[in-house]
């Protein structure tokens, strides 16, 4: 698979969890509890939502 991904111009890093811009990436489920931290540290600097009465 790695080999595919570079082949396709990929950059393949051998860390837990990588983010580029709006993708997050692990390397095996392995890595499942560092990637769901990552998840959430993400989920929580994403812009609130506002409703049609302007209150999130």
């Amino acid at each position: 698979m790695r080999t595919d991904l570079r082949n396709a111009g990929a950059e393949v890093v051998d860390e837990p969890v990588v983010t580029d811009g709006n993708i997050t990436t692990s390397r095996s489920p392995d890595d499942l509890p560092a990637f769901c931290e990552r998840i959430l540290h993400e989920f929580a600097k994403a812009p609130q939502p506002v409703g049609a009465a302007g209150r999130a």
